[in-house]
C-alpha cells in the first residue's frame, strides 16, 4: 500500500482506536472569597457560591475557593482561572487589594478580568475617565478628604444642597452618608471621598435626617 494515498483522518482513527484517550478532570477554578476576618462583609457570600457552583457544574467545571487576602499568587497562578467575583470587602483594606492585583499580575495570575482593568474598576475615579471619553455618567467631584468647605463646595455646582459622599473606593454604603447643609461628617469617608448629587430613592445612612 502506497502510504502517500492514506488520508491522514484515517490514521488518527488508527491511533485512536488503539490508545483511547482517558477524560481527565478539568483542573478546578479558583473563585476569590472574601476575608475571613470579616464576619459578613456584605451579607452572606454562600447562596452566591452555590448558585455559582451548579451553573458551572453544567460544564464540568469544578471550583475552589480561597478568601483574597489568603491567596497565594503561585496557587492562583497554577489556576486555570481565577473568578474575583466574590472578593467582596475590599473597601475595608484598598491598599491591600491594590497590592495584591499588582502582586498577582507579575505572577501571571489569569484573572478574569485583567488585574489591571479591576483595579481601575475598584476606584470610582474611573467615572471621570469615562466622564473625559463622553460617556455618560453621574455627575462627581472627587476631593482628598471630606471637609464641609468641599460639601458646600459641591451644593453649588450641582444646584442642591442634597448630597451623597462616600469613600472613592468603596462598595455597598460603606461609609457613605447622605448629606445637606446643617449636617456633619459623622459616618462619612476617612480618605479620598466622592460626591454627588443625592437621587431620591438614595436609602437613609448613618447620617442622614
Amino acid at each position: 500500500m502506497d502510504v502517500r494515498s492514506t488520508r491522514s483522518d484515517d490514521g488518527i482513527s488508527m491511533i485512536s482506536a488503539a490508545f483511547p484517550l482517558q477524560k481527565q478532570p478539568a483542573p478546578p477554578v479558583i473563585l476569590l472569597t472574601p476575608d475571613p476576618a470579616l464576619a459578613t462583609p456584605a451579607g452572606d457570600w454562600r447562596p452566591a457560591l452555590a448558585a455559582l457552583q451548579a451553573v458551572l457544574a453544567t460544564r464540568d467545571i469544578t471550583i475552589e475557593t480561597v478568601a483574597w487576602t489568603e491567596a497565594s499568587p503561585a496557587a492562583l497562578a497554577r489556576a486555570p482561572l481565577v473568578l474575583p467575583l466574590l472578593a467582596w470587602g475590599y473597601q475595608h483594606d484598598p491598599d491591600r487589594w491594590q497590592a495584591s492585583l499588582v502582586t498577582w499580575a507579575q505572577a501571571g495570575v489569569r484573572l478574569a478580568n485583567p488585574a489591571a482593568l479591576l483595579a481601575w474598576n475598584s476606584d470610582k475615579a474611573y467615572l471621570q475617565d469615562l466622564a473625559q471619553r463622553s460617556a455618560p455618567v453621574a455627575p462627581a467631584i472627587f476631593v482628598d478628604r471630606l471637609t464641609i468647605a468641599a460639601l458646600n463646595a459641591a451644593a453649588d455646582r450641582f444646584g442642591t444642597p442634597q448630597l451623597v459622599a462616600k469613600p472613592a473606593i468603596s462598595a455597598t454604603a460603606f461609609q457613605t452618608i447622605r448629606w445637606q447643609p446643617g449636617d456633619g461628617l459623622a459616618g462619612g469617608p476617612a480618605g479620598r471621598a466622592l460626591i454627588r448629587p443625592s437621587c431620591p430613592q438614595s436609602p437613609p445612612t448613618a447620617n442622614s435626617r
